[in-house]
Order: structure tokens, then C-alpha cells, then sequence
């Protein structure tokens, strides 16, 4: 069983890293063009941070705390999870596929700018925070790792909200 995790846990957590990093960089790309091109203003010069580092601690949590325990969720359990991880990569992908060049990891205020009704967004205001609170529960259960979950979880929900309070008042959305 120790092999199975860590043949399962390296294969996801890598797959996170990367996904993170290709976030973090297409993020950068789109700030260039949508700060040279519409002349957008960071909405926030501390709250990017704050999601950074929360992100990073809480994916340290999650490696400490499922390398010491070494299990891993199997049978329907796991077929579950992994379903909902799919959902979560499905969302957060199609989140910036429809942005395009207006999706970055930051909160910007671009003059003039309408909002996106276009792709999920046509559903749902916040694909890509749905996105990341179903990891943040997911990804830990799947590796038994409940009190990442049980410091993590809520905590990211209270961030999240802040966030959209932050994206409300910019943008003047009334659906959330």
C-alpha cells in the first residue's frame, strides 16, 4: 500500500505543481497585456499575496501531512474523488479558456470593461473558486489528510468570499 500512495501522490502532486506554474505564468502574461492594452489597475495590493501564501501553506500541509500518514482512498471512495478532481480541472480551465486574456490570478479593474457572460460563465459567476474549494477538500481527502482539510477548507471559503466581495464592489456584479 505504502508503494501504491507514492507512486499516486507524486503522479497528482505533480500534475499540481505544473498546473499551478503554467497558472502562474499564463496569470503574468495577461497582466502585461491587460495592463499595457486597457490600462487595468491592481484592485488590491496585498490580497494576491495573501492567496499565494495561503495556497503554498496549504499545500505543504498537504504533502507533511499524507507523507506521514501514507494512505490513499481506494475503491468507489477514490473513484469519487478522482471525479470530483476532474470536475475541478474541467472547471478551472474552462473558467480561463472563456477569459482569455482577462484571466489572471489577481484582481484587476479595467476601465470600461463588461462583464463575462460568455462559456461557464454563462452558469455560474465563479467557476474557478468553485474550482479550487473542491481541491482543497478533494485532494486532502483522497490522501486522508482531514486536518489539512479541517484548517484549510474553511479557511479558503472565508478568502473566497472576501475575493468575490472585492470583485462585487469593482465590477458592480449583482449575481454572485
Amino acid at each position: 500500500m505504502e508503494n501504491k500512495f507514492y507512486h499516486i501522490f507524486m503522479l497528482l502532486m505533480s500534475v499540481i505543481v505544473l498546473s499551478r506554474i503554467h497558472e502562474i505564468l499564463l496569470s503574468r502574461k495577461n497582466e502585461l497585456i491587460i495592463v499595457d492594452k486597457h490600462k487595468a489597475k491592481l484592485a488590491s495590493s496585498w490580497e494576491h499575496y495573501l492567496i499565494y501564501g495561503f495556497h503554498f501553506c496549504w499545500f505543504i500541509s498537504l504533502t507533511l501531512e499524507s507523507i506521514y500518514k501514507k494512505e490513499v482512498s481506494t475503491g468507489i471512495e477514490a473513484l469519487l474523488i478522482y471525479f470530483i478532481l476532474t470536475i475541478s480541472q474541467i472547471l478551472r480551465i474552462e473558467s480561463m479558456s472563456s477569459l482569455g486574456d482577462y484571466w489572471t490570478a489577481k484582481i484587476y479593474k479595467i476601465p470600461g470593461q463588461k462583464i463575462c457572460f460568455q462559456g461557464i460563465y454563462r452558469f455560474m459567476a465563479h467557476p474557478c473558486y468553485l474550482a479550487v474549494s473542491l481541491e482543497f477538500f478533494a485532494l486532502p481527502y483522497l490522501f486522508h489528510a482531514y486536518w489539512t482539510i479541517l484548517i484549510f477548507f474553511p479557511l479558503n471559503l472565508i478568502l473566497i468570499a472576501n475575493r468575490i466581495r472585492l470583485e462585487k464592489k469593482i465590477t458592480g456584479r449583482l449575481w454572485t
